[in-house]
């Protein structure tokens, strides 16, 4: 069979505008101008100014935690801390070993998981 030569005459005209209608449509959507966020809503802290706090981090290898009765990975917990006062006593330092599983020595990742309750208030939600 011979191969086609020539200019493809109006078939072609419309295949390259359509290709130019497409190509145009989706450079708008990721490059064009964003619509205006929705207004947002006022919310308001769900703890007041110097309201006790108890606090608790765990490490974990998993992105999701609800393991709350593991001592073992439970690495910080601290009661009565005033939230939202900010003063000399204000800091709080902790320092720990860790040694790291297998998993996370190639190239796993760590996740600690921080958690604050009003104090007295178990951290476990359900």
């Amino acid at each position: 069979p011979a191969a086609r030569q020539g200019g493809g005459g109006l078939g072609q005209s419309i295949t390259g505008i359509v290709r130019m209608a497409v190509f145009w449509y989706f450079a708008s959507k990721f490059f064009g101008p964003k619509r205006p966020a929705e207004p947002g809503v006022l919310t308001s802290n769900l703890f007041q100014k110097g309201e006790p706090l108890d606090m608790w981090i765990y490490l974990s290898e998993n992105e999701k935690f609800n393991d709350f009765s593991n001592e073992d990975a439970l690495i910080w917990h601290e009661a009565n801390i005033p939230y939202a006062v900010w003063g000399p006593t204000s800091t709080r330092t902790h320092s720990l070993t860790y040694y790291p599983s297998e998993a996370l020595k190639h190239n796993g990742s760590l996740y600690a998981h921080v958690y604050f309750a009003r104090s007295g208030y178990p951290v476990d939600p359900t």
